[in-house]
């Protein structure tokens, strides 16, 4: 008994799903032939060589294929494809090539590379399909539509390409400005601990300057009062006593009373009382001044210095 089935994609749903661009019902997607269904014992009924062998064979090749069994029904198409029946084989090319686009759809998103071979390989089967069957439209419509998946693979990877491209050009830009930031807040923080260091080292240049300036100050003071001292001490061993200058007074104006015989022989003349107190009073003004004049120089060389301690 012969069952007629046709092989046949809904061509709204595919186009739906997988974004081809339908020119028609026929050609939106591979469209299978009428087949004629044998037993499967045919084949060792009729011989490996006769007609209804190579029919049995397909028809186990169409029964695979509608079970999704894509890989066992090319291997049943395949044999089939050598019967001397034209029609028959143009209808195993079809279907040969029906498997190797339905597998190409089912790769187009996990690996677009090896769906663009497998619709590469489609469109060879379907050419096949032509050359044995010329008046076959429906492998002529598959044939184009299989190329034009594949255009559009093409330009999806393309389109990923240069996605790709354009985030790592981002991020390569994105990294560079981030270490440029890095860089510029490495000088800042650089800039900003010479800056710190310098202060700090000004700082302690001008603490060390200032304690060698109270260094050279108390020396001063010291020198200074060193000096006062050892001319205190010189001006008191140099001083007479009271009895010693009231003697040196008296012999003064003895002296000056008695000055010894002139070179005319004549006896000198004696110093009055008021010339007397004349002559200490001017010996007390220089001895005073001379202190005065001491005084005066010892404060010109002596300055006062604030302290910050």
């Amino acid at each position: 008994m012969i069952h007629c089935h046709c092989i046949r994609f809904f061509a709204s749903a595919v186009a739906v799903s997988f974004g081809v661009c339908a020119l028609s019902a026929t050609a939106t997607e591979p469209i299978g032939q009428s087949q004629q269904f044998l037993s499967t014992d045919s084949f060792e009924q009729h011989g490996k060589d006769s007609k209804l062998a190579f029919e049995s064979v397909y028809n186990q090749g169409v029964a695979q294929y509608r079970e999704g069994q894509y890989a066992a029904a090319r291997d049943l198409f395949t044999r089939s494809t050598a019967a001397t029946d034209r029609a028959l084989e143009a209808k195993a090319r079809f279907n040969l090539a029906n498997c190797d686009y339905a597998e190409a759809v089912s790769l187009r998103q996990e690996n677009p590379e090896e769906a663009i071979g497998k619709l590469e390989t489609a469109i060879s089967h379907y050419r096949g399909a032509i050359e044995a069957n010329p008046q076959d439209a429906d492998a002529r419509a598959n044939a184009e539509l299989a190329q034009l998946l594949i255009d559009q693979i093409q330009q999806e990877q393309q389109q990923d390409e240069q996605q790709q491209g354009e985030q790592e050009q981002d991020q390569d830009e994105q990294q560079q400005d981030e270490q440029q930031q890095d860089d510029q807040q490495q000088d800042q923080q650089s800039q900003d601990q010479q800056e710190q260091q310098q202060d700090d080292q000004q700082q302690q240049d001008e603490q060390q300057q200032g304690e060698q300036e109270q260094d050279q100050d108390q020396q001063q003071q010291q020198d200074q009062q060193s000096q006062d001292q050892q001319e205190q001490q010189q001006d008191e061993q140099q001083r007479p006593s009271g009895d010693q200058q009231g003697a040196g007074s008296q012999e003064q104006s003895e002296s000056y009373q008695n000055p010894g015989s002139s070179e005319d022989g004549q006896e000198p003349q004696a110093m009055t009382q008021e010339e007397a107190e004349k002559m200490l009073q001017a010996v007390r003004d220089r001895d005073l001044k001379r202190r005065y004049e001491k005084l005066r120089k010892t404060q010109r060389y002596y300055q006062p210095v604030d302290r910050d301690w």
